[in-house]
């Protein structure tokens, strides 16, 4: 935990800059909005650099603390050297250390999108149904079971996406530290 803490400081820092330009940019659409679209896409619009910052900030410290991590535990290092050595190892050979968690962070997000809009759609249904459950308890029933369902298989999925993210973490850490050594 200390190791992802320590990675994750930058983003820290990142948020505390990048909150004044949303803050500003959200205040700004607030007392004169710049047109009638919904205001969390304008305040993304007006201050697409400091959530851009944050965003990157957050997946580097992300990759950086789970490699890290990962030195700790493997390779029995004191959490500063394993940060340090995490960051060095990503700045020296950046394709290598970036491939495998971009993937598996880019394959993670499709299947949340996909999970999330399943599941979505099964409960617009189901909600439908649940106004008036009288009218057709069986379809209520089966509406209800198909939600369950979906949100079920959506946990599942997620959860095999982020253990196949974590092996794949961790062989690359082993691969850095056999170049490395």
């Amino acid at each position: 935990a200390a190791a992802h803490l320590v990675s994750l400081l930058p983003l820290a820092f990142a948020l505390g800059f990048g909150s004044i330009g949303i803050i500003d940019v959200t205040y700004r659409e607030l007392v004169n909005p710049s047109d009638a679209g919904p205001i969390v896409l304008r305040v993304f619009a007006g201050a697409l650099f400091p959530v851009a910052v944050v965003v990157v900030a957050w997946i580097a410290g992300e990759i950086v603390g789970g490699i890290a991590v990962r030195r700790v535990v493997l390779l029995d290092e004191p959490v500063l050297v394993a940060v340090g050595r995490a960051t060095a190892d990503l700045v020296r050979h950046p394709v290598g250390g970036l491939v495998a968690p971009l993937l598996t962070i880019v394959v993670l997000a499709l299947d949340l999108l996909a999970v999330l809009i399943v599941v979505a759609v099964v409960w617009t249904d189901t909600r439908d149904r649940l106004v008036h459950p009288l009218a057709d308890p069986l379809a209520t029933a089966l509406g209800l079971a198909t939600f369950a369902a979906a949100w079920c298989l959506a946990l599942i999925v997620t959860g095999l996406i982020a253990s196949w993210r974590s092996v794949a973490m961790s062989f690359e850490t082993e691969r850095a530290a056999a170049i490395a050594g």
